[in-house]
């Protein structure tokens, strides 16, 4: 093994309540009679992305919405929130990163994810060079959204590296199958949302073990 990917923001740090408090923020400022329970976010959690997630819960509530401005609203007020600072990286993680830097594997952080929205987690945990990561993707490197491959492609690519050397860590399905299709060793580790989700056979965080290859 020559590196560990990190492939969410959620596997990084667990923010599913604050994503959740964006989006009823967002209903309310737009004059939306909608609220996101716990129970109701967890089921969307099922579909990939901000703005199709929007689009599903305005076509049960039988609403018509500009789900791109929604979602974009919902985007800044989460930026907002995550800049406000007080994050920590998940305990399980940041041993992983630790242990990666340790055995002096390539760290890299493989997601979709708005840039703003990147840059601000990153920067509440001190920038992306202090965390160790050598390679940061987000939506601004126009691969396509997973579970297509190209993102884990893309770092492949850029951390000059074959698939077999990497391990990679998720927290949802598309992410994991994205993992897989480029050839990727994957372990899941749900974040608090996400624990009833069905992730296959993916083995857990608790089975990864982290050594460099001779």
């Amino acid at each position: 093994m020559n590196a560990l990917l990190i492939g969410s923001i959620d596997v990084l740090v667990d923010t599913s309540e604050l994503q959740r408090s964006a989006f009823n923020d967002a209903f309310h400022d737009a004059g939306l009679d909608w609220y996101l329970s716990r129970d109701e976010y967890r089921r969307m959690l099922a579909i990939p992305g901000g703005k199709r997630r929007i689009e599903a819960f305005a076509e049960r509530a039988e609403e018509r919405v500009d789900s791109a401005a929604l979602h974009a609203h919902k985007t800044e007020i989460f930026r907002q929130m995550l800049r406000r600072g007080g994050l920590e990286i998940r305990v399980q993680i940041a041993q992983a990163m630790e242990e990666a830097r340790r055995h002096g594997l390539k760290l890299g952080f493989v997601t979709g994810t708005d840039r703003a929205i990147v840059d601000a987690l990153l920067d509440n945990l001190g920038g992306a060079e202090a965390l160790g990561f050598d390679f940061v993707t987000t939506a601004a490197d126009g691969c396509a959204a997973k579970p297509d491959p190209a993102l884990y492609l893309h770092a492949l690519k850029q951390l000059e590296i074959d698939a077999s050397e990497a391990v990679a860590i998720e927290d949802y399905l598309p992410g994991i199958e994205a993992a897989r299709a480029a050839g990727i060793a994957c372990h899941a580790y749900p974040h608090e949302n996400a624990l009833a989700h069905d992730l296959g056979e993916t083995p857990d965080m608790s089975e990864l073990t982290l050594k460099r290859a001779a």
